[in-house]
């Protein structure tokens, strides 16, 4: 339960880290990047899920294109690699440092209202 109240305060700009402990903040903002990581790939699944879905619908079947051999050395599979994840790693533990470092909101200022407008800055912390 404890974790859980840590990360409702990450995510609430008003204290962010402010009243974590010091030996909890790094146990903290690993599991914010892991959380992230974890909605990111779930986006990624339910998007193929939804292409495939959409194209198992159509009731016309699909032509069948000539390809060239061209196109065979142009095809890259849609498996994550270990450098995409790092890249993807790295690009949201970047975004929570930026959140970080930014200032905080009033205390008087309402969380959600705040994430309203700067949603699109943090969109893996949102």
């Amino acid at each position: 339960m404890d974790d859980l109240l840590d990360m409702a305060c990450l995510v609430d700009k008003r204290f962010k880290l402010q009243y974590t402990q010091d030996e909890k903040r790094e146990y903290i903002k690993e599991r914010a990047v892991l959380q992230m990581l974890k909605g990111e790939r779930s986006a990624v699944v339910r998007k193929e899920e939804s292409r495939e879905e959409a194209m198992r619908d159509t009731s016309v079947p699909a032509k069948k294109t000539k390809r060239s051999l061209a196109s065979f050395f142009s095809y890259r599979p849609t498996t994550t690699t270990s450098t995409e994840y790092l890249t993807a790693q790295q690009a949201v533990e970047r975004e929570l440092c930026n959140y970080l470092l930014s200032p905080n909101a009033d205390n008087d200022s309402n969380p959600l209202d705040w994430w309203k407008v700067y949603e699109m800055n943090f969109p893996r912390v949102s």
